[in-house]
């Protein structure tokens, strides 16, 4: 039996959910850090990449047996685009593309899919963390007006 939880957080904001999984000794946390690209010059700088923190899992387990289960995640399309090309929007509703990516060489992309299962196992009275690194680009070139832009994205844990 699987258990699913949902996350939403806004590009830039933090947030946090907790879940009991399908074994009652065991429950996961979804933390997902303040993410930002900061101040960029897009007369200079695009595309610019930046590392951008993790999505952080923490499981725990309260009972007496090992515990091994998968764990998946996925990242929304955004309020805005697609899995391969997502949008922040800014002043006048001028829109910036970027993406979300698992890998520093930005080859592996978040999806609204999922990644694959990742094993993992939860010792008795223990805590397992798994950070799950996520890379930035805007891509160039192209045209947009000084403010702020954001996303909001729905980040998902399947256990």
């Amino acid at each position: 039996m699987s258990t699913r939880r949902t996350l939403s957080s806004m590009l830039a904001a933090a947030a946090l959910v907790t879940a009991a999984a399908s074994h009652a000794q065991v429950s996961c946390d979804l933390q997902v850090p303040a993410m930002s690209f900061g101040r960029i010059d897009v007369l200079a700088e695009l595309p610019a990449d930046r590392s951008l923190g993790s999505i952080d899992i923490i499981c725990r387990n309260s009972g007496n047996l090992d515990v091994a289960m998968l764990v998946r995640t996925a990242v929304s399309a955004g309020s805005g685009g697609t899995d391969s090309r997502r949008r922040m929007v800014g002043p006048g509703g001028i829109s910036l593309e970027y993406n979300l990516f698992r890998d520093v060489s930005r080859t592996q992309l978040w999806r609204a899919s999922g990644d694959a299962p990742t094993a993992i196992n939860v010792g008795a009275q223990r805590q397992v963390s798994l950070q799950l690194p996520v890379f930035g680009r805007l891509y160039g070139p192209q045209t947009a007006r000084p403010g702020a832009y954001a996303d909001w994205l729905t980040v998902t844990l399947d256990f």
